[in-house]
């Protein structure tokens, strides 16, 4: 019973970490899409509801927290290896394992929201296609 509960730590840092980015995803994109509106007024000779997508930055706007995933993602890891090597308690690596995945699954995330916005009608085809980039050499490496 007491090892199952270390099992939580896996499950809820793919929920949460999903959950958590799609929503800083949808309010970064909100925001840009209200300063776009804002800086296409009526007096620059643009109305504000004619706006093309091609003048919207969605790289910028999927990637914007891209490289905080990064940083924190490489911090856990770091910090993950520095507890094995000194030996701390249980509790120490069960956070950081939260704290990887979390920004794992937010980097993930990230960048397969990017690539279907980008690739609007092949939607499935970016998912398998990410799945398999990731999924497929993990199997293989550690298959017996």
């Amino acid at each position: 019973m007491d090892i199952g509960i270390c099992y939580l730590a896996s499950g809820g840092r793919l929920t949460l970490g999903a959950i958590f980015s799609g929503k800083l995803m949808d309010c970064d994109y909100r925001t840009a899409k209200q300063q776009l509106i804002h800086n296409f007024t009526p007096e620059k000779g643009i109305p504000g509801h004619i706006i093309n997508d091609d003048d919207f930055p969605i790289e910028a706007t999927r990637l914007k927290r891209l490289l905080l995933w990064m940083i924190i993602f490489c911090a856990a890891c770091t910090g993950y290896g520095w507890c094995f090597q000194t030996r701390t308690t249980i509790a120490v690596p069960l956070v950081l394992q939260f704290v990887i995945g979390f920004s794992e699954i937010a980097m993930l995330t990230t960048i397969q929201t990017l690539l279907i916005d980008l690739v609007l009608s092949q939607g499935s085809s970016v998912t398998a296609c990410e799945i398999t980039s990731y999924g497929i050499p993990w199997e293989r490496c550690w298959s017996p």
